[in-house]
C-alpha cells in the first residue's frame, strides 16, 4: 500500500506516468524492492525482454567503431534500471 507520494521530497497529491517519484510503502519488506523497480497495479504491465530498434552508428570519423560491424555481432547494453547481475544484456545485430 502506497501511504505518501513525493518528488524532490515534497509530499504530493498525485504523480503522472513518467515523474521520478519516492513513494512510502507499507507491508512490503525492504528486501523486496530494488531501486528501478516499476510500480504498477496487478496484471496492468506485461513485462518482456525482446524489442526492435533502429540504430545509428557513428563513422570513424565522428568518433565511432574503427572495425565493421558484422551479421552476427552482439552489443552488450546495460539499461541503468537494471539491477547489477551475473549476465549482461546482449543486442545482437543482424545486417539486412
Amino acid at each position: 500500500m502506497v501511504t505518501d507520494v513525493q518528488v524532490f521530497k515534497k509530499s504530493v497529491p498525485s504523480a503522472r506516468a513518467g515523474d521520478n517519484v519516492g513513494l512510502l510503502l507499507r507491508a512490503i519488506k525492504l528486501d523486496r524492492i530494488q531501486r528501478g523497480m516499476v510500480l504498477a497495479a496487478a496484471n496492468s504491465v506485461k513485462p518482456g525482454n525482446r524489442f526492435r530498434a533502429q540504430i545509428y552508428l557513428l563513422s570513424r570519423g565522428e568518433g565511432g567503431r574503427k572495425q565493421p560491424v558484422v551479421s552476427g555481432y552482439q552489443f552488450r547494453v546495460k539499461p541503468p534500471t537494471t539491477p547489477n547481475e551475473d549476465g549482461e544484456p546482449l543486442i545482437r545485430f543482424d545486417q539486412k
